[in-house]
């Protein structure tokens, strides 16, 4: 339901429903990153970001959440929950 209301874009209401996934399931990486895409397109740049950290946090292999922080954020950011591997991998993607 979340990502329905994200592509009519009604962001406010994708951001309520993903809210309540996150209060009933604490601690799926997924839910963080779909609330993260709904702030992002949204505009709210410090809450996606927030959340993408979050995602990362239960889901480092997460490359998607991880291109997307290093791509609004400052690396360092984003590096906490970032495997090595992935690490060399999403500076060159920021250089581009």
């Amino acid at each position: 339901m979340g990502y329905q209301l994200i592509r009519a874009k009604k962001f406010g209401e994708a951001i309520r429903v993903l809210q309540l996934n996150v209060e009933v399931y604490p601690r799926s990486g997924n839910i963080y990153d779909s609330l993260a895409e709904a702030y992002m397109d949204d505009g709210n740049k410090s809450l996606a970001i927030a959340n993408y950290e979050k995602s990362l946090q239960f889901n480092p292999k997460n490359f998607g959440a991880v291109l997307r922080c290093f791509r609004n954020s400052k690396p360092l950011i984003c590096a906490r929950g970032i495997p090595h591997s992935l690490d060399s991998m999403s500076h060159k993607e920021e250089r581009i």
